[in-house]
Order: structure tokens, then C-alpha cells, then sequence
């Protein structure tokens, strides 16, 4: 059966290495239970086997979140948490089944690192209960020997006898390497496993790591319980944690790893070695540093196995949350007053990554940490970011999207994930003339929020984005960056820049203007004040149109009637117009304002008495339309509708006969006169067609001789 067992644990570690004589075995000391250790246990990393399965990837939260939302929740209170916190991240067979969740390769708790910081407030009876698991493997009494004893599935076949009489501890390692690993005699495959780990250690993980770093774990030689020397030591047991320190509080500690004997991967080591180095560096404050650390050491399983993607099913979780904090528990956990502390993961990894592949220096991961002891996280990483996180902040939320032109984390990792949109919609007018979309801002400081919106509808004919963070909201609101991607006859534009622009406009009748689709990006760059959040006194908005903005074709008419004694008559004009807009290059403030006359037939008439005389022009053609015609698609007012402005005036050339007292006098005049007319007080407002057509009458009085009458029937038209 033993040599079964060994066939198949070669099968499962068939890597290639090469095989060294082993160093000088010397099993370390050990503590009698509940003494006062020199260790505690800090960062616990899953190490299984596999794909990472978390919440978003494979349908699952992991054990700690679990956890986390029973104390949201009120079902579980703190200290009972914490106990099933600590069995999680142990794998301790008394952990609930309620609880056991989807911990894939490597997960993150910090129940060891809390069970320190909080040991002394603890009950008694959890304190008896808990006090095993801030011992090393390979203490007597630890949390290894008695889960060994409970668990006999765990032990070669046939050996029952006491787990402390059982265990015999040996290490392998080389002269002149800064490092070892431990594995148990009473496995006769753990060798072999100590070996491979070893190996890639020596071949690639610790000199990749310590040139970046320019460090590698602190050194324990002068800790009394240190594995014989100040070698760091790596433990192949059967649990789910990684590392431990002095119980000295926040300051630089010396580390060892736990490393899950039953895995066939090596790529996770990396991950826990980063976390080894970063505790060595002293930081202001533990608590503010966590995210960071877990978010370096994940980006460290990237740098150094770029093919081995351990670091990608977190990424998801940060993408769907994009409008936490950079900072913050990226997830839809609830947040209790512990569950921020609970459920920290280490999805900010993308930061890191961001800074190797976009900015090309990974370099700056390590200026970050070495500011760690003067200054919070944030700062720290601004200083190191070039031009801070007001310059590169809208650069990494760009990359984030992760689609279209921006598909960065595709092309270097193969990373399908990207932002996800709060709104993700198909605009459509629906039988209406106008539509809007009030895009939420209240964006929180290093947060983002992204809106993408297809349009296929063809009544759509004109949309604009009205932007109230430029100009006079620039001061209250200086860290707002507005950004957009662009879909235009299937291909995407360059990512364009909106910040300082009020109103950015398309005409999707002019081919060149025809968007397909829209991404908008609001994001805050404020990284000082972490209470920030933008605040515009008016929301941003999109709002689309059925009316027309590229030119308009029908039928102006006017009719002028005088009715003062001795002084009555009518004039009358009908034309037909095709009027167009100004080019795009024109500003997106003016560009739909003014229609010019670009051709024009029509008729005009002149009828009129006065003193005696009768005047006639007869039907004349008009020869030439003149003026501008004011519209702006976008400025509509509720049910009132929209306003048009400008003049219309014709130039008739005709020849009117006056007969005055019988006697006839003909004489070549021009009787063109206004075609329409609304200057900014009077102008005509109507209610706009679902097919953007534009149709109406009014009449005014001329003072008190008489009344004119406008009526005018346009189309749009596509370019």
C-alpha cells in the first residue's frame, strides 16, 4: 500500500529537477504547549491544488466570506468568528460545513494575524483552544501534531501511535543557499516534494524576487526557535497557511512558509515568498499595509510564472466592484464592522500588474514599500507612481475596461476580465422624439464608474454627453477625469480625453459620426482625502434625439396681412428649402445652432391697396433664400418641446404694377420680404416628431396693422 501511495505522488510531481545530497538534517526545537513563542502565525495562503475558485469565478465565496457575512449578519458574534476563522485557514476538520467554502490554491485570510493582535482579549476556553495554532508545525502540541492525531486518514497505513512519537522532522537544502525545506520521514514521497520545491526555489522564485526586492525574508538566526539557523525555512504539512513572525507587533519579522504537502503546484510559493520579503519591511501601519502586501504578493505569482495566470480569479472581483476605493475590499460582501478586516483579498493586484506592463518599471513596487515606514499606502504608492495617481489614475481605470482598443490585459496575460459597466444598455428612442440617461458621479476617491451603451436604433439621429464637471465645477471637483471609447462603422477610436469639455456631440446622420457604440469613464483621482467623492451640482448626462443635425429639406410659407383703413393687403411667400448644418469640425457648443439655406424654389405674391393705389406683383419666383435657421436638438423643455430661432428672408425680383387714380405705372422692384422669423424672445416652440420631423404654425400680430402667419413643414435628412 506505502509503495502505491509513493508511485502515486511521483506520478503527481513528475518535474524535472536536479537531485543534490541533502544537508545536514536538524530537527528544530520545539515549545511546550501554551509557552510563550518566539513565532506567531501571520498570512495564511490557500495552497491546493487547481484553478483558485472564488464567488465569481466558479459560483462560490470563499471560507472567510462565509464567515464574514454570518458576522454581518449577526449570526455569528466576533470571537466565534475568529475560531472559525483560524480553523479555515488551518483546514481544521471542526470548521461547520456551513462555513467550508471555495478556497482554491490560495486564499487569503487573516485569522492568524488577528488571533495574534487579539489573543489577550480572548475568553479562556478560546484561548485554550486557539493557543495550538500559534505554535510551529512543529511544536509539541501544535495545531499540526493534534490535527494529525484526530485525523488517522492523514498517517501512513497501519500507524496508530501518538503524533508526537510519530513525527520526525528533516530538511533539504545546499551550502550557501539562504534557504531550506522541512518535510516529515513518515512520508516517504514528502522528500521528493521538498525537493522540487527547493529546486525552484533555487532555479528561478528567490533570485527573481530578491533582485526586484532587493531583499529577501528577514533573518532568524537570533530567534531561539529558528530551524538550527538563519535559513529561511519552508514546512511541507497538510494546512492552508504560509507564513509567521515574532510576536513583536507591527514591525519588520522574520517569516517561515507553510506549504500544502498535498499540491502538485510550485507557482503559489512564489506568492508566499513575496509575502515573506514584505514582512521585513517596517510600515506605519499593519492594518493600512494589508491590502497592499496581499495585492504585491498575488502580482509576484504573475512576475515571476507569467504563463501560470494564479493571480487572475481575483481579478474579476475587483473589476465587478470598480467603485470601491483602491484600497478597499473589492467584493459584495457585506461590510460589518469586521468584515472589512475578515474579507480582505487580494484583488488590487491589478495595480502592481498595471505598473510592470502599462508604466514598464515594476521597479516602482518596490520604491512603494521602501516608503512604507513614513507614510500610509496610498501615498506611498503615489510617490512612487510617475506623476502620482493624478496623472495615471485615469491611465489604469482606461486599462481596466479591458475590451475594444484598451484590451492591454488580454494581450500580455490572456486576461478575459474588465470593468464592469453600472449600466450596459441599448439606447432606443421607442416611438419617442427625445431620450436621456443621468449618469451617476458621486465617484469615490480612486474609484471608477463606467457606462457603456450600443445604439442601433435608427431613429437615433443626434446624441451629446453634457459634462458638469468642466469649467466651473474644475474647482470643486479638480479630480474628476472624464474619458470615453468610441464606436464608429465597427472600429474603435483612440480613447478621447472629455474632462475640460461641457458638451461633447455626435451626428449619426453623418457617416463619420454614426456611433455604435459608447463607453463613458468617470473616475477620482483624489488619493489624500479618503473620505472624497465627487460631487457636480448637476448629474452628467446623455441625452438622444430623433431630430436631425445633418440638413432639413420642405416647405417654408408666410403670409403678411395689413388691415388699417385705407392701407390693406396681403403678401404671401412658399419656398422650398434644403437647409444644412455647419461642418463637424465647428465647436460641439455651436455646431447644430445655425442651418443655412444651401437651395431654394418657390413663389412669392404681392396684393395691395393704399391711398388710392392698388400694387401687384402676380406669382414671381423667388430667386434666392437668405438668413439662418436656430436649432438645438438637445436643448428640449419638458412639454413645451423645442425652440427655433433665426430668419428667413427671400429676394423676389418683380416687376409690380401700381395703378394709382387709373393711371398704370410698372416698376422692376425686389418684393422679397421675411420667409420666417423668431428672434430669442418670441421664438416658436414645438413639440418634435418621433421621426425628427419638424412641423408647425404660429401667427403673430404686426404691432396694430395687422398679423403674419409662418408655417413650415421640414425632414431631416441623412447625410
Amino acid at each position: 500500500m506505502r509503495l502505491r501511495v509513493l508511485c502515486l505522488w511521483m506520478a503527481l510531481f513528475a518535474l524535472v529537477v536536479t537531485l543534490v545530497p541533502p544537508a545536514s538534517l536538524q530537527p528544530p526545537a520545539t515549545h511546550a504547549q501554551g509557552a510563550s513563542l518566539p513565532y506567531r502565525v501571520a498570512l495564511p495562503l490557500v495552497a491546493t491544488g487547481g484553478t483558485a475558485p472564488i464567488d465569481d469565478e466558479v459560483g462560490g465565496p470563499t471560507s472567510d466570506e462565509l464567515i464574514a457575512r454570518a458576522l454581518a449578519a449577526g449570526k455569528l458574534d466576533a470571537e466565534t468568528a475568529l475560531v472559525y476563522q483560524v480553523f479555515a485557514a488551518y483546514a481544521d476538520p471542526r470548521l461547520p460545513a456551513a462555513y467550508r467554502g471555495k478556497d482554491g490554491p490560495i486564499a487569503a485570510p487573516l485569522a492568524p494575524e488577528l488571533l495574534d493582535e487579539r489573543f489577550a482579549t480572548l475568553s479562556p476556553a478560546n484561548k485554550a483552544l486557539l493557543a495550538p495554532f500559534r505554535m510551529l508545525p512543529t511544536d509539541e502540541g501544535s495545531w499540526y501534531e493534534l490535527q494529525a492525531a484526530a485525523q488517522p486518514e492523514l498517517l501512513p497505513a497501519g500507524e496508530v501511535s501518538s503524533a508526537a512519537a510519530r513525527i520526525t522532522w528533516q530538511s533539504y537544502g545546499e551550502p550557501g543557499l539562504p534557504y531550506k525545506v522541512w518535510y516529515q520521514t513518515r512520508f516517504p514521497a514528502d522528500e521528493t516534494r521538498a525537493r522540487i520545491v527547493f529546486a525552484e526555489l533555487k532555479r528561478l522564485i528567490w533570485n527573481k524576487l530578491t533582485d526586484l526586492m532587493g531583499r529577501g525574508p528577514l533573518d532568524d538566526a537570533a530567534l531561539p526557535n529558528n530551524g538550527g539557523d538563519g535559513r529561511f525555512d519552508i514546512y511541507l504539512v497538510n494546512a492552508n497557511t504560509v507564513a509567521s513572525y515574532p510576536a513583536a507587533g507591527c514591525g519588520p519579522t522574520s517569516t517561515y512558509m507553510l506549504v500544502n504537502r498535498n499540491s502538485s503546484r510550485v507557482d503559489y510559493v512564489a506568492v508566499m515568498l513575496m509575502d515573506a520579503i514584505l514582512r521585513g519591511y517596517q510600515v506605519q501601519s499593519c492594518a493600512d499595509y494589508r491590502w497592499l502586501r496581499l495585492a504585491t504578493s498575488f502580482w509576484a505569482g504573475h512576475f515571476v510564472y507569467p504563463d501560470s495566470q494564479i493571480e487572475q480569479p481575483w481579478a474579476q472581483r475587483f473589476l465587478s466592484n470598480t467603485d470601491r476605493p483602491l484600497e478597499e475590499q473589492h467584493s459584495d460582501e457585506p461590510l460589518g464592522p469586521l468584515t472589512p478586516v475578515l474579507a480582505t483579498t487580494p484583488e488590487a493586484y491589478l495595480l502592481p500588474f498595471f505598473m510592470q506592463h502599462r508604466l514598464g518599471d515594476p521597479g516602482l513596487i518596490r520604491m512603494a514599500w521602501e516608503l512604507a515606514a513614513g507614510t500610509d499606502s496610498v501615498n506611498a504608492l503615489n510617490t512612487a507612481l510617475p506623476g502620482g495617481f493624478t496623472l495615471q489614475w485615469p491611465v489604469f481605470v482606461l486599462s481596466n475596461w479591458n475590451r475594444g482598443p484598451v484590451d492591454d490585459y488580454q494581450r500580455v496575460d490572456k486576461l478575459r476580465a474588465g470593468a464592469a459597466p453600472i449600466y450596459d444598455d441599448s439606447l432606443t428612442l421607442n416611438g419617442k422624439a427625445t431620450g436621456e440617461r443621468t449618469l451617476g458621479s458621486e465617484v469615490n476617491h480612486l474609484a471608477a464608474y463606467y457606462f457603456r451603451f450600443t445604439i442601433t436604433d435608427p431613429a437615433i439621429r443626434a446624441l451629446a454627453f453634457e459634462n458638469p464637471f468642466a469649467e466651473d465645477e474644475r474647482a470643486v471637483n479638480a479630480n474628476a477625469h472624464i474619458q470615453a471609447l468610441v464606436k464608429i462603422g465597427g472600429q474603435w477610436k483612440p480613447a478621447a480625453d472629455w474632462t475640460t469639455r461641457s458638451r461633447t456631440t455626435f451626428c449619426r446622420d453623418r457617416a463619420e459620426e454614426r456611433v455604435e457604440e459608447l463607453v463613458i469613464i468617470i473616475s477620482n483621482s483624489e488619493w489624500r482625502d479618503r473620505n472624497n467623492a465627487l460631487a457636480p451640482n448637476t448629474l452628467p448626462r446623455l441625452t438622444y434625439t430623433s431630430i436631425g443635425c445633418h440638413s432639413y429639406s420642405g416647405t417654408f410659407s408666410y403670409v403678411r396681412q395689413t388691415t388699417i383703413p385705407g392701407d390693406t393687403g396681403t403678401y404671401s411667400a412658399t419656398a422650398q428649402v434644403t437647409l444644412m448644418a455647419p461642418p463637424p469640425s465647428t465647436s460641439d457648443e455651436v455646431r447644430f445652432l445655425s442651418y443655412t439655406p444651401t437651395q431654394a424654389t418657390g413663389s412669392a405674391d404681392l396684393d395691395k391697396t393704399f391711398a388710392g393705389c392698388r400694387q401687384r406683383s402676380g406669382v414671381t419666383p423667388i430667386m434666392a433664400v437668405r438668413g439662418s435657421f436656430e436649432l438645438d436638438p438637445f436643448a428640449v423643455d419638458g412639454p413645451t418641446g423645442l425652440t427655433l430661432e433665426g430668419s428667413l428672408g427671400t429676394s423676389v425680383p418683380a416687376l409690380v404694377l401700381t395703378i394709382c387714380n387709373g393711371v398704370p405705372a410698372p416698376m422692376n422692384v425686389d418684393i422679397g420680404d421675411i420667409l420666417w422669423g423668431a428672434d430669442e424672445e418670441s421664438g416658436v416652440r414645438f413639440v418634435p416628431q418621433p421621426d425628427g420631423r419638424i412641423k408647425g404654425t404660429f401667427t403673430r400680430a404686426i404691432g396694430t396693422i395687422g398679423t403674419e402667419t409662418f408655417t413650415w413643414d421640414l425632414m431631416p435628412a441623412p447625410e
